[in-house]
C-alpha cells in the first residue's frame, strides 16, 4: 500500500482527467496490474450470477477468466500465480496468498491445484504457519508478521483468506490439513476475538476489534464438528457465539448512544 507517498495522488488524478476509464488509462500509462485474486472473485462472481439467472453467458465468461489465469498468469517453473504489469505483461514474482487463490476456481486442473497445496500451502517455511494463512509466503524478504500502520498484507493471517482457500483443501482431500487450519483460527477467536487480522507466527490478534468479515470463520465451522479432530486439535468453541453476541450488543449500545447523543437537539428542532 502506498497512499501515503505523494506519487499515489499523481495517479489518482491522471486517471481522473481521463474519467477512470479503464481502456485510456491502460493504453496510456503502464502503472495498471492483471490482478490474480481480483480476477478470481471476478469469475467466481461470474458463476454465482449463472446460478442466479441461469444464463450461460456468464457461465462462459467465468469459464474464458478461469482459462486465461491458466495461460497468462501461472509460472510453471515456480509453481505459482502471478500477477502481470505494465503493457507488456511482466510477471510480479512475489509470493503472496493471491498467487494461491485460483485453487478457489472450481475448474482449476488437478495437478496445478495439488502443486499448489503441497509445494506452498502446506510447506513449512513458506504458507504452513501455526495460525491461519499467512498472506505472504514466510520466505519472501518483504515478509512481515505483525502489525504495520500501511501494510497490512505484508504477512499477517486474516480470517477470510482461510475462508476462500480451505474449501479447496477438502475437496482434494486435505481434510486434515484444513481441520488444522480451521482449528488454529478457533484458538485465535478464543484468545483474542474477532480482529481484523492475526500474527500468523505467535496468534497475536492485531488492528481493528470485532471485525465483521473475520467472523466467516463461523462459516467453516462446521465441516470441523462433523468430521472430529484429533484430542490435541480440538477446536474450543465455547466462546465464539459469546463473541458473537457481544458484537450484537455492543453494536446496539452504540446506536443507543449516539440517538441519546443527538436527542437535545431533536427535541429543540421540534420547538
Amino acid at each position: 500500500m502506498s497512499h501515503y507517498l505523494p506519487g499515489y495522488f499523481w495517479l489518482i488524478e491522471r486517471s481522473r482527467r481521463l474519467g477512470y476509464d479503464s481502456r485510456a488509462i491502460i493504453a496510456r500509462y503502464d502503472e495498471h496490474v492483471e490482478d490474480v485474486l481480483v480476477n478470481v472473485f471476478y469469475a467466481l462472481s461470474l458463476r454465482s450470477l449463472a446460478r442466479l439467472t441461469g444464463e450461460q453467458t456468464y457461465a462462459d465468461r467465468a469459464a474464458r477468466t478461469e482459462q486465461a489465469l491458466v495461460d497468462l498468469c501461472w509460472d510453471e517453473e515456480r509453481g505459482l500465480f502471478f500477477d502481470l504489469a505494465g503493457r507488456d505483461h511482466s510477471p510480479l514474482r512475489v509470493s503472496t496468498w493471491s498467487s494461491l487463490a485460483p485453487l478457489a476456481v472450481p475448474t482449476l486442473p488437478e495437478e496445478i491445484a495439488r502443486r499448489l497445496i503441497e509445494d506452498q500451502l502446506l510447506h513449512p517455511l513458506r504458507y504452513r504457519a501455526r495460525y491461519g494463512i499467512p498472506s505472504v509466503s514466510m520466505e519472501e524478504h518483504s515478509f512481515q508478521a505483525g502489525w504495520h500502520l500501511f501494510r497490512c498484507w505484508r504477512g499477517p493471517a486474516w480470517i477470510n483468506t482461510v475462508w476462500l482457500l480451505v474449501p479447496a483443501l477438502r475437496r482434494f482431500g486435505y481434510d486434515r490439513e484444513a481441520d488444522r487450519i480451521v482449528s488454529s483460527c478457533v484458538e485465535l477467536v478464543e484468545r483474542h476475538g474477532f480482529r481484523e487480522y492475526y500474527n500468523p507466527l505467535n496468534g497475536e490478534g492485531l488492528a481493528a476489534r470485532r471485525f465483521g468479515w473475520s467472523t466467516l470463520l463461523v462459516d467453516l465451522l462446521p465441516a470441523v464438528a462433523d468430521r472430529g479432530t484429533d484430542a490435541g486439535d480440538t477446536p474450543f468453541l465455547g466462546s465464539i457465539p459469546n463473541e458473537l453476541w457481544s458484537m450484537s450488543t455492543e453494536a446496539v449500545a452504540e446506536a443507543q448512544r449516539r440517538l441519546t447523543r443527538h436527542a437535545p437537539a431533536v427535541r429543540l428542532w421540534r420547538r
